[in-house]
């Protein structure tokens, strides 16, 4: 090395450093693929818990809505068959009927409604912003 020039000895040392900064980018490069993978993986399972979590809220409100139509349904039959007087009792159970799906039409689509914010609600919690305009049914 005493022998070589002092250019031909800089040369040698830039090589040698170039060498080392191409082994150190390599290094990064795998280091950041590795946390690439990682990253992806932990996306997926937040999107598996995000998609659980909707099926659970959904799953809630359906639950929710049949409780309370059974409720109002042994309301009705209560009512019903207080009423002795049997042409009464045939009007009455007309009407409740009546009423009773248009009740039911509004409480299904409390329930869409609430279903689609809650979705909406999850997604913004996500971060992303979509249009929830389909209607469960």
């Amino acid at each position: 090395r005493s022998l070589l020039a002092p250019e031909a000895r800089e040369a040698a040392d830039l090589i040698a450093y170039l060498h080392r900064s191409r082994d150190e980018l390599d290094r990064l490069r795998q280091q950041m693929a590795e946390e690439r993978k990682e990253l992806e993986l932990e996306r997926g399972k937040l999107r598996g818990e995000w998609a659980d979590r909707q099926k659970q809220r959904i799953a809630e409100l359906e639950k929710q809505f049949a409780e309370m139509q059974k409720r109002f349904e042994e309301n009705v039959a209560r009512v019903v068959e207080a009423v002795k007087d049997r042409e009464l009792r045939a009007q009455l159970e007309k009407t409740s009927r009546r009423k009773f799906q248009d009740v039911r039409a509004e409480a299904k689509e409390d329930l869409n409604a609430a279903v689609v914010q809650t979705i909406a609600d999850s997604q913004a919690d996500l971060g992303r912003q979509t249009a929830a305009t389909q209607s469960i049914s």
